[in-house]
């Protein structure tokens, strides 16, 4: 009788053992599939607003210099190619100037 007990015991813990590990997978392949998800989502939106899509992570410090450093070099652009267009304006007659002109706004800042 005792180890009809003690079989029954074992057979039934490892069932729970079966059933917390399938529980477990279902619940890390959900957070994958949601992750996946917002990666194609966050991408979609960086290129319907044009922009550069990076992956950061506060909790870890994961490339947030890298994110920091590309949005000053493109402010930093941005303000060069306003200024550029102010002076063209006002020296509309100068090839030389021209010609640095287009230069300056085909480039690009890639980090």
């Amino acid at each position: 009788m005792a180890s009809y007990a003690i079989v029954i015991v074992g057979a039934v813990f490892v069932v729970v053992v079966v059933v917390v590990v399938v529980v477990v997978v279902i619940i890390i392949i959900i957070i994958i599939i949601i992750t996946v998800a917002l990666v194609v989502e966050g991408k979609a939106a960086a290129m319907r607003f044009r922009c550069k899509y990076i992956e950061v992570s506060a909790v870890f410090n994961h490339r947030l210099d890298e994110l920091l450093v590309g949005i000053i070099k493109q402010m930093r652009l941005k303000l060069l190619v306003k200024i550029f267009k102010k002076i063209k304006v006002e020296n509309r007659g100068n090839r030389r100037h021209m010609k640095f002109m287009l230069k300056v706004k085909s480039c690009r800042c890639r980090t």
